[in-house]
């Protein structure tokens, strides 16, 4: 079977399709697999891996004229590819691919919700409406169109068939996933962390709080400086970072003005886009995802620091509460709350005992429910794309 995998950009598939990659090519039955990437912005990480890949032409937002050319692009190299199946991956490829794959009649059609973005936009304004109409009727078309559709998130089902996106029968429902070994506690040695530390010009005996996400108001970034202004009040010994790029073209999105203000306090540093976020989680005693973002399956944001071996916080997101078992691996808080935000890292950094418990039971959980081993095979067997 020759199959093509179509995924957004390679920092997509350098964070979130290796395992896919690995169990596609391992597969007996698989002849021929191409990956095509909608700009490869992770070239060096790529090639590092020997992850070859081609890219087809995306305009990362949406436009109606852009959008067709991309789909008459992925015809054309559908059709030269010779395919049997073709599996995309998040939302434009979902759409655009999946309508250029039927088209251009390839076989097997399969695609993989990872989250549904700025189909759950709570902005009540115009754009923001005719986007949500635009996009759940593509959806619902796609869907038509795809033998099975592959989710990571039980709520992202439930709102494609309430909506009558998709037919029961194609669904396949796994949670998400992670390289828990890559993402392990023993990642780095203490002197290695000691050694961060003092690059950062951080106090060996502060604590650390992180936070990773992207630069957009709803992943509570506000809530994570308002908490970090309300500790400094009371304790000067624990220092915050936050690891979240700018976002543009994003109704959501932070203003630059604001984000260089953050640098501005004494306890807490915007370091934007890291490329290597392991290192600031083996850093940290706590991981925090104060989010009322609608999000996509569990976030990564709160599995890697779990299979780190960390305590998290997180909120009452109906897609982040599933994650964390509530005063077991950390803790769950309402959404859109600074003092329960700052309350909760004071309750777990005053309590060894509290902080070594809930690290414990967060590897555990992640090793145990979201190891990309087991669940991208099992996922890719249902479809039918191996066996």
């Amino acid at each position: 079977m020759r199959v093509a995998l179509i995924t957004p950009d390679g920092v997509s598939t350098y964070l979130f399709c290796q395992e896919i990659i690995n169990t596609i090519q391992k597969n007996s039955l698989i002849t021929k697999l191409d990956v095509y990437v909608g700009d490869n912005d992770a070239k060096v990480e790529l090639d590092r891996l020997n992850i070859k890949v081609k890219v087809f032409y995306m305009y990362r937002f949406f436009n109606p004229i852009l959008d067709l050319i991309t789909i008459i692009h992925l015809i054309k190299l559908f059709k030269f590819g010779g395919y049997d199946a073709v599996l995309c991956f998040t939302t434009k490829p979902n759409i655009y691919g999946v309508i250029a794959a039927k088209i251009a009649g390839i076989e097997k059609i399969y695609f993989h919700v990872v989250g549904l973005g700025m189909v759950n936009l709570e902005n009540t304004g115009i754009k923001a409406k005719l986007i949500k109409f635009t996009l759940k009727n593509l959806y619902k078309f796609s869907s038509s169109v795809a033998d099975k559709v592959w989710f990571t998130n039980k709520n992202n089902v439930t709102e494609f068939l309430n909506d009558e996106l998709i037919a029961s029968n194609k669904v396949v429902l796994t949670k998400n996933y992670l390289d828990t070994d890559y993402y392990h506690p023993k990642a780095y040695s203490s002197e290695e962390i000691i050694d961060f530390k003092e690059k950062l010009n951080i106090d060996q005996d502060s604590k650390v709080v992180v936070m990773v996400a992207r630069m957009i108001w709803s992943k509570g970034v506000r809530e994570f400086v308002d908490a970090a202004d309300d500790i400094y009040k009371k304790n000067k010994n624990i220092q915050f970072i936050l690891i979240a790029p700018l976002q543009t073209g994003s109704l959501d999105a932070i203003p630059v003005d604001y984000a260089n203000s953050i640098n501005d306090r004494k306890n807490i540093r915007w370091l934007g886009f890291q490329d290597n976020v392991r290192l600031f989680y083996a850093l940290s005693d706590i991981s925090v995802l104060p989010t009322y973002y609608q999000e996509g399956g569990y976030p990564r944001a709160l599995l890697e620091p779990m299979s780190m071996g960390k305590p998290v916080i997180t909120t009452d997101n109906i897609n982040c509460k599933g994650a964390v078992d509530h005063e077991e691996s950390g803790l769950i808080i309402p959404q859109e709350n600074s003092k329960a935000l700052s309350d909760a890292i004071c309750q777990i950094l005053s309590n060894d005992e509290l902080m070594a418990k809930y690290g414990k039971n967060s590897r555990l959980k992640a090793v145990n429910e979201f190891n990309e081993k087991i669940v991208v095979k099992e996922a890719l067997e249902s479809l039918g794309l191996i066996y």
